[in-house]
């Protein structure tokens, strides 16, 4: 449902060459309008996945910063992407949270590849083809495959696949049912869970994610609810294949879709923070930045 919420830990592996590397919405999907519920009733919140059959319109921006500074070297970076474009569901699995096929139609896609000047991406105005071969996924147009720069965002949504049929806002649903406002907290073994799908080792003791139903609301016949989630992680190491690095990252990620499991639309933002150090060959290295994230899925007619 959103691409990642520990972005930073991929970009400084991406960056460093190693193996590992909302509130307001629409006529679909936003906490704009509709009847308000009433307090003190307790909410047994479930969210509807994609599943096949679906049409899905996208509409998706990302914007990351960073300054890494190796042996007393900053390099400061600033990277955006944006995309635009209807996904209809092919083949997928009950209990997947990713089509195993499935077909998106880029009105645009956008990328500035870290150079400053945004550019048209090689599948812009294309039908891109998604379809998992194994534990991976192809990308392609017309038989072809998508250059591997213009495919990036793509294999970051879809690495993770293979090792959870779980999507990352299930792991921070309450367990039972809450009221608005009351707050609850992923347990340590599903912070670990939820940790380990990016290779991330967070400490347990000091870190944490808690959430809160901020509103409810009654929306074209649907009951329609804004979660926000607070996160803390604090991070132990990020995988045997990336660099001996340590720190914290924090962030806010904001939710806002039908919480009665009636529809698939959505609309997202996150915003994350991160303060990363240690020490590779070429000498020390600190990494700080951040992502600003946002996504709206509605359903097409």
């Amino acid at each position: 449902m959103f691409r990642k919420l520990i972005p930073l830990a991929v970009m400084i592996v991406l960056v460093l060459g190693c193996k590992k590397k909302t509130a307001d919405t629409g006529s679909d999907g936003g906490t704009g309008g509709g009847e308000p519920a009433p307090s003190g009733t307790a909410y047994t919140i479930k969210v509807r996945e994609p599943q096949r059959g679906d049409k899905l319109l996208v509409t998706e921006t990302m914007k990351d910063t960073s300054t890494i500074t190796i042996a007393g070297k900053a390099d400061p970076k600033t990277e955006q992407e944006s995309w635009e474009y209807t996904e209809t569901i092919l083949d997928m699995p009950v209990g997947a949270h990713k089509p195993t096929k499935a077909t998106r139609e880029y009105k645009t896609a956008k990328s500035n590849d870290g150079a400053g000047v945004m550019r048209d991406l090689s599948f812009a105005g294309k039908t891109v083809l998604l379809e998992q071969k194994g534990n991976k996924y192809s990308f392609t147009v017309n038989g072809r495959a998508l250059p591997d720069a213009d495919s990036r965002q793509l294999t970051r949504e879809f690495r993770k696949v293979a090792k959870s049929n779980k999507s990352e806002l299930q792991y921070f649903l309450p367990k039972g049912a809450v009221k608005l406002n009351e707050p609850w907290a992923l347990d340590r073994e599903t912070m670990a869970q939820w940790a380990s799908e990016d290779d991330v080792t967070p400490d347990l003791d000091a870190s944490s994610v808690t959430g809160k139903l901020t509103k409810v609301y009654s929306k074209d016949g649907k009951q329609w609810g804004t979660m926000e989630f607070s996160l803390k992680l604090v991070v132990k190491s990020l995988g045997a294949d990336a660099p001996p690095l340590s720190g914290s990252m924090t962030g806010v990620f904001v939710v806002d879709c039908p919480i009665d499991g009636s529809s698939p639309a959505s609309r997202e933002s996150m915003k994350m923070t991160g303060d990363l150090k240690g020490t590779i060959p070429q000498g020390p290295i600190t990494i700080k930045g951040g992502e600003d994230h946002s996504r709206t899925v509605t359903v097409a007619k």
